[in-house]
């Protein structure tokens, strides 16, 4: 009986915290297309892996202005070996 007795379910316990102000966050989400004011086809000379970016989507960019940068890495070790080979 006392076996019976004391193995009931376990008493239920409570976390508590003070109130606190934060920022509230607000989600919108939407369907549809956007499109470009205006849409540039950019090329190279040269083909590789483009290590950095310097303008996003949708930013403006001026004539002459970076806007990203090939990965030097392959080019510098061809440029190391044909020196060799000299």
């Amino acid at each position: 009986m006392w076996y019976w007795w004391t193995s009931g379910t376990p008493p239920i316990q409570y976390k508590t915290t003070l109130v606190d102000r934060g920022p509230i966050t607000a989600i919108i989400t939407a369907t549809g297309t956007v499109n470009p004011v205006v849409s540039v086809q950019v090329g190279s000379q040269v083909s590789g892996k483009v290590s950095r970016l310097f303008a996003d989507f949708n930013s403006k960019v001026t004539k002459g202005q970076v806007l990203a940068q090939i990965d030097q890495k392959p080019f510098k070790a061809r440029l190391s070996q044909a020196q060799r080979l000299r």
